[in-house]
């Protein structure tokens, strides 16, 4: 019992040594948390583009068939998608266009200053169903860390013949 109420106290090595102990594990936790912080930024900025590939694709989805049977069926064209000011209404539009080069008064898509490069096309298919639906694709870039970032989202433009109304 007189073993543990020893008056002596720690001597230096023993502080030394807990301090080392001590930083081992805290730089294993730094190493941790600053993995963790870019797996979360990398995964922030990937749900950011999934986001405008389901808008971009919500906002086709939604266009006149005859059209875009004229532009993806008919003539093979390739869409690019930007936001555009309405110079009457000054309102903000989803407006696409036949070449990638940025029309004016129009920008890129950008989600926490971050510019997205959307891009839709017609996904070749032989299905017999290309009479009532359009199956298109929306890809979308965006740059992180000087590497190029994608991600693909898929639908289809169907016949108002067929579409449903709520």
């Amino acid at each position: 019992m007189k073993k543990f109420f020893n008056q002596k106290g720690l001597t230096l090595i023993e502080v030394l040594a807990s301090l080392v102990v001590l930083m081992i594990v805290f730089s294993g936790l730094m190493h941790f948390f600053s993995n963790a912080y870019s797996y979360t930024r990398s995964s922030q900025n990937k749900t950011a583009g999934i986001n405008v590939a389901r808008n971009a694709l919500t906002f086709m989805e939604k266009q006149s068939f005859i059209e875009m049977h004229e532009t993806f069926i008919t003539n093979d064209k390739t869409l690019y998608l930007y936001v555009c000011t309405n110079h009457a209404s000054s309102e903000k539009e989803y407006r696409y266009v036949e070449t990638p080069i940025l029309p004016s008064g129009c920008k890129s898509i950008s989600v926490n200053n971050i510019p997205f490069t959307v891009q839709v096309s017609h996904e070749k298919s032989d299905n017999s169903k290309d009479r009532y639906m359009i199956p298109i694709e929306v890809m979308v870039e965006w740059e992180r860390n000087n590497q190029v970032l994608s991600t693909e989202v898929r639908g289809a433009v169907v016949s108002e013949d067929i579409r449903e109304t709520y």
